[in-house]
């Protein structure tokens, strides 16, 4: 089944406020988000729940851009799954330096 991807405005504002993030990883970190979960949303929730039985659940998308490579943790909620759509509703990030 493919899914509908929503995201909610507080995330969308979250990635584009990253500074140091050019504005074409942006848009990869958010299409390939919209992607990822499209295809297999119901294969994160089942591995992925932030509790037992819950309709919430988390999506890891990673990145790299020059030597940095920034890991995005995304909350995702499910619980209008059976309706065909998935809203991301929560994102933080990290960064790290691949340079010794």
């Amino acid at each position: 089944m493919a899914f509908h991807v929503l995201i909610a405005d507080s995330v969308e504002e979250y990635i584009r406020s990253i500074e140091g993030l050019s504005a074409e990883a942006k848009r990869n970190v958010v299409e390939g988000c919209i992607v990822d979960l499209a295809t297999r949303a119901d294969q994160f929730l089942e591995r992925y729940p932030l509790q037992h039985e819950s309709y919430h659940f988390e999506y890891d998308f990673a990145l790299l851009e020059g030597d940095l490579l920034y890991s995005f943790r995304f909350i995702v909620d499910g619980s209008r799954m059976e309706m065909g759509v998935v809203e991301v509703v929560y994102v933080d990030h990290e960064w790290m330096s691949e340079a010794p």
